[in-house]
């Protein structure tokens, strides 16, 4: 009966959801949504019989299924998860469950602090610096035959004029730079996708198009969706790596704060390069450069759950945890108890959550606490 009442179709479930948050359900489709619930609550042995662990897991297991889809599509499993994600931090779950008593002891004391936001600076050929967060949409400037163009949606656009201007054959580069508590998204000269992470730079040739070879630099982190090409190569050189592809789907970490460069392949084929050792991955692999160089099976979704807009931790160090979310929110992090670095953190989150909302849900699924205070989050182990 369970596996059935959790085959509802994703739209229903979506919509029942929607109806009740804004108190427009009826008593009928009430019945159903709780059924759907406590069938999934319920399933088998993958949930904790601990009542604050449920909600995590439900959404963890929404996320999960999305592993064979594409993580920057707006697919139907994400709307579900964003929703189911809202309910979790919402607190319509409640409604099902009491609050326990550790949830009501664990509060977070704080000021709060909004979530980071699209933004970045552009640093033309000249030296000019141009706030994408600032200027207007439309054309923001024109450099070697090519129109720069802001869209709508927050997206530096990179496209041909029908005459190309001449600059004596020198080379032009552009800097792209996101401070911590921003992101962005562009199209680079070739058609190029990239999404580019909180306190990162991705800097290129305007003319890479035309060339022998596409190469950029990254420092941070950056999705890419690379347009196919097979007679221009395409490189992401990093401080301690490079990558070469023809036309993929990856993403590459180099702050220096999470264990050294880390790629990760969705799609395709690209070969890691570093310290004249060179490994070819397979999707579903990761490279990661320290101490020379680990190949291990990963869940791609996760690596790149920040590009559609979530946080994402699988049973990850709490260390590693902070460090994304002091880039995201812009924030310092402090510790009074160092112990509290190697709690394992298992959540799934908005990005766009106010940062003590994502901290309540992590407290009720950790034995960590946290205070905000201006802009810093001050960490502490929770008493037994």
């Amino acid at each position: 009966m369970h596996r059935e009442k959790r085959k509802l179709d994703d739209e229903v479930i979506c919509r029942l959801i929607e109806k009740y948050r804004s108190e427009t359900i009826t008593e009928e489709e009430r019945q159903q949504l709780m059924a759907w619930y406590h069938g999934v609550a319920n399933e088998e042995s993958y949930f904790s019989e601990e009542e604050e662990l449920v909600e995590a897991a439900i959404l963890d297991r929404l996320m999960n299924n999305l592993n064979q889809e594409k993580p920057v599509a707006r697919y139907r499993g994400i709307r579900v998860a964003a929703v189911v994600v809202l309910l979790i931090l919402g607190g319509v779950f409640t409604y099902f469950n009491h609050q326990s008593e550790r949830e009501a002891a664990q509060q977070v004391v704080f000021h709060d602090v909004e979530a980071g936001s699209d933004k970045a600076i552009l640093t033309l050929s000249d030296g000019t610096k141009i706030s994408l967060t600032d200027v207007k949409q439309g054309q923001v400037a024109k450099q070697n035959g090519l129109t720069l163009t802001k869209t709508a949606d927050e997206q530096l656009l990179y496209s041909k004029m029908s005459t190309v201007s001449d600059n004596d054959g020198k080379p032009q580069y552009n800097l792209v730079e996101t401070p911590h508590g921003g992101q962005y998204r562009l199209r680079l000269p070739d058609g190029t996708k990239v999404w580019l992470n909180a306190g990162s730079s991705i800097k290129f040739s305007v003319g890479f198009s035309s060339e022998e070879e596409r190469l950029v630099v990254l420092t941070g982190e950056a999705y890419f969706e690379v347009a196919k090409d097979e007679l221009h190569p395409f490189k992401v050189q990093a401080d301690n790596q490079l990558v070469e592809v023809l036309g993929t789907r990856f993403n590459m970490n180099t702050f220096r704060d999470q264990s050294g460069g880390q790629t990760t392949l969705l799609e395709g084929a690209i070969k890691v390069s570093s310290m004249k050792k060179a490994v070819i991955l397979k999707p579903g692999q990761s490279a990661a450069v320290y101490e020379g160089m680990q190949i291990k099976t990963v869940d791609p979704s996760a690596t790149v759950a920040w590009v559609s807009g979530y946080f994402r931790f699988n049973d990850e160090k709490l260390e590693s945890v902070m460090q994304k979310i002091a880039r995201w929110y812009d924030v310092e992090v402090v510790y009074h108890d160092a112990a509290a670095k190697e709690e394992v953190i298992a959540a799934a989150a908005k990005r766009s959550s106010r940062l003590s909302t994502l901290l309540k849900m992590m407290e009720q699924t950790s034995d960590v606490r946290f205070e905000i205070k201006n802009k810093q989050i001050r960490v502490s182990q929770s008493a037994k």
